[in-house]
């Protein structure tokens, strides 16, 4: 009798404890749930296939690299080397044979780009972001509103990629326009398929705007060298956010 007594004892002890080991793991501490949950998903992730990696090393000192922007004006002694390109364009000694390849190329593809512009001095800039200015200043603009609504037409003196050099406007040369209607060309349709082959890329997408703060231009290109055109291409990116300065 006593014996059974002691079994019944040990029976019920048992079944209490496990009862409280049950309610300890359905309630214990989120944070505890939260290791679990990581552990799990570090280890599913380790054992999933890993993506190759196609985007260029980004070198921050890389002189192609240079964003020239609103927030990051050309310094006042920037140095650079210039060449003469198709119609006397001036554009980087480093960027004269890409660009004169892709035009050349874009030709034999049966359409006519024309560079309408390439390097311009700050003298040059001050004169077309007056003009620009003053266009909505003559009607009724604030002298601020105007200076900032021009800046995502004309970029202000310091501010423009065109200082750099390795920037230039192609327009097809039936279609002389700087509007959205250029998309439309044929040149600009073969230039943002093909422009990253040579080292070049669209610099101011549309659905970038907001980062670029500059109105989608269709015509503008910017040399970056073509492993860094290839990975920006690949990645949808525009300069700033490739460089880490969006």
């Amino acid at each position: 009798m006593k014996l059974l007594s002691v079994i019944g004892a040990i029976v019920v002890a048992a079944a209490i404890a496990l009862v409280v080991v049950l309610a300890y793991r359905q309630n214990r501490a989120p944070e505890e749930n939260a290791k679990v949950s990581v552990q799990t998903t570090a280890a599913a992730t380790s054992a999933a296939p890993k993506k190759a990696v196609t985007a260029a090393p980004k070198d921050a000192e890389d002189p192609l690299l240079m964003v020239v922007n609103y927030q990051y004006p050309i310094e006042k002694d920037y140095k650079l080397e210039l060449t003469d390109s198709y119609h006397y364009s001036r554009v980087d000694k480093r960027a004269t044979a890409p660009l004169e390849q892709m035009l050349d190329d874009c030709r034999a593809a049966g359409y006519q780009p024309l560079i309408c512009s390439s390097y311009r001095s700050v003298e040059e800039q001050t004169t077309l972001y007056s003009r620009k200015v003053y266009q909505y200043t003559s009607t009724g603009s604030t002298q601020s509103d105007a200076e900032r609504e021009a800046a995502q037409w004309v970029a202000a003196p310091r501010t423009s990629e065109h200082h750099t050099g390795l920037a230039v406007d192609i327009v097809d040369a039936g279609y002389q326009e700087l509007d959205e209607g250029q998309m439309d060309t044929g040149t600009q349709q073969w230039l943002i398929k093909n422009c990253w082959k040579y080292g070049f890329i669209l610099r101011y997408p549309l659905e970038k705007k907001k980062i670029t703060h500059v109105h989608f231009e269709p015509w503008h290109y910017r040399y970056v060298g073509k492993a860094h055109a290839k990975a920006i291409t690949q990645a949808k990116l525009c300069l700033e956010e490739y460089v880490g300065k969006d």
